[in-house]
């Protein structure tokens, strides 16, 4: 069983980080061609920036190659997102708050003395953030440059991790991998609803 959860450990790690890559590249793309970030919450990409940075720092302690190579994908396909959504989004004084606070966490990470509580704290905030996504939409009753193709890459990723951290029994891959296969569902479902609305009035 312990052979058997690394190899599906290894398959999802090589399969979803280049999928998940490809997702974040669309959406990058969505965002600098409409020159526009309406709907795409900057808390949920600033967050998940700062998680992939911490979970780096983590992987570094813990000597994992493949969680090193992981987040530092993932935080290289963030960069040009934040920045699309720094150019053309309207970001409000709170959100910038949070951004802030959200990559302070990343500097005082390298000076704790172990980042396992860190990175436990930044996994259970990914749902929260995740979810002020599909939040975003609804307030705004339109979808804008929302990538859907990126958040059905998440949900068949939130039921790869559901099921490998039941294999493994490991207590964060569950509690966070599930309540984000829900919201990647609303997300999907959400941006669906308006967009056809937008295209019965069009």
């Amino acid at each position: 069983m312990i052979i058997n959860s690394q190899a599906l450990g290894l398959f999802g790690v090589l399969f979803f980080s280049a999928l998940g890559a490809w997702g974040l590249w669309k959406q990058t793309l969505f965002i600098w061609k409409e020159r526009s970030g309406q709907s795409v919450s900057i808390v949920n990409f600033s967050f998940g920036f700062s998680y992939f940075a911490v979970g780096f720092i983590y992987s570094l302690e813990k000597n994992l190659l493949a969680l090193t190579l992981h987040t530092v994908g993932r935080m290289l396909c963030h960069l040009p997102i934040l920045a699309g959504l720094y150019k053309f989004k309207d970001i409000t004084r709170n959100e910038k708050i949070l951004s802030i606070l959200f990559f302070l966490g990343i500097g005082i990470t390298c000076f704790m003395p172990s980042a396992d509580l860190s990175f436990l704290i930044y996994s259970l905030g990914s749902v929260l953030t995740y979810a002020a996504q599909p939040l975003e939409i609804f307030r705004n009753r339109n979808s804008g440059t929302v990538e859907i193709k990126l958040h059905a890459i998440y949900f068949g990723s939130s039921i790869f991790w559901t099921i490998y951290g039941f294999a493994v029994n490991d207590f964060i891959l569950k509690t966070t991998s599930i309540p984000n296969i829900f919201i990647s569902i609303l997300i999907i479902a959400l941006c669906l609803k308006y967009r056809k609305q937008i295209q019965t009035t069009t």
